[in-house]
């Protein structure tokens, strides 16, 4: 499946710019089990809980003889712990049927599980597809979606929490659009909406940055990207309040950025409390996860998840699902 998807790819990329982010190749092999391992400190990482505990800033003062600095801020509240666990362990691969297909590459899982995007097929053959179930126990059921021309998914797609809305990305990386539909179970409709797109897609008229990989959070709120120009950054966008995404803001680009074309990090999944955040390593051929004590602070912490695609969590965090040699998986929390 890795070299079948990677022919995808080219297709996909072929007339595109240069330096652009491939699509992650779909795992040739997958492990029963895994441990995110990898807990390491990152240097800065104690610098980073500190300030998270002092926001607000310091002011300094003397006592008269030692001239010591005094931080008069009041420190945050303890946060609690988040829905994803960064020292969880996963266990055995449970396959979930998708009809008669297993050459997939997962792309997007809504968040209540229900439905998920994925390519499957290699070249003109290679087709992009959304899955629904009634429960969470039930098989997939998948039908095929018809992308307009200027559109590809070959640079990712996001699942709204509810199934119903699909976020596309153009065929120049220019920008974003979405796709809709009543219910599910039923297909995707072929008119591109980029309403809410409209700063974002401005980008790269201005700055020459490229965009992809969205990832909308559960609530709609906030849309993660990918942008890049050379190098790499993951952007977080919230919805204003005209119901247009921000341009949004760089997360920390040590920990989720890439400065080599072919070597970003691709953000596939997030927690419904935006904690946690999974994304494919192209440098390494590897998925992985970060974690952040709260909302729109930095992520550290890294867990190793192995060769896999598409990782995403379930609702609650008690299970990921990705995409292996053999097809969809779900590994529960052990």
């Amino acid at each position: 499946m890795r070299r079948l998807f990677f022919s995808f790819v080219l297709l996909a990329s072929c007339g595109g710019e240069e330096g652009r982010p491939a699509a992650p190749v779909t795992a040739g092999g997958g492990r029963t089990g895994y441990t995110p391992g990898g807990r390491s400190a990152q240097a800065g990482d104690a610098s980073l809980e500190a300030g998270a505990g002092h926001e607000g800033g310091s002011s300094s003062g003397g006592d008269g003889a030692g001239g010591a600095l005094i931080d008069d801020a009041e420190p945050l509240p303890d946060a609690p712990p988040g829905l994803c666990d960064p020292s969880a362990s996963f266990g055995a691969e449970e396959p979930q049927p998708i009809g008669q297909m297993t050459e997939i590459t997962l792309l997007s899982m809504a968040a209540d599980e229900k439905s998920i995007a994925f390519v499957s097929g290699t070249g003109n053959a290679a087709g992009l597809y959304v899955a629904d179930r009634a429960e969470n126990t039930d098989e997939f059921s998948e039908l095929s979606v018809a992308l307009p021309p200027d559109y590809e998914a070959a640079s990712g797609v996001s699942l709204s929490a509810d199934g119903l809305l699909l976020i596309v990305v153009r065929a120049d990386h220019a920008g974003f659009g979405e796709l809709s539909r009543s219910a599910r179970g039923e297909a995707f409709g072929t008119e591109v909406d980029e309403t809410r797109f409209l700063r974002i897609n401005l980008l790269k008229g201005m700055t020459g940055q490229s965009v992809g990989w969205p990832v909308l959070s559960s609530d709609g709120q906030q849309l993660y990207q990918v942008r890049y120009f050379g190098n790499s950054v993951v952007v977080q966008s919230p919805l204003g309040s005209d119901g247009v995404f921000d341009i949004g803001e760089d997360i920390d680009p040590f920990t989720l950025g890439g400065d080599t074309a072919g070597q970003y990090k691709l953000i596939t999944g997030l927690s419904a409390d935006e904690r946690a955040i999974f994304y494919f390593d192209e440098a390494t051929g590897q998925s992985g996860s970060l974690f952040r004590s709260r909302p729109n602070s930095p992520f550290y912490d890294p867990a190793e998840l192995g060769a896999r695609d598409g990782v995403a969590p379930g609702q609650d965090c008690s299970s990921l699902y990705s995409s292996i040699s053999t097809g969809l998986v779900r590994q529960p929390r052990e």
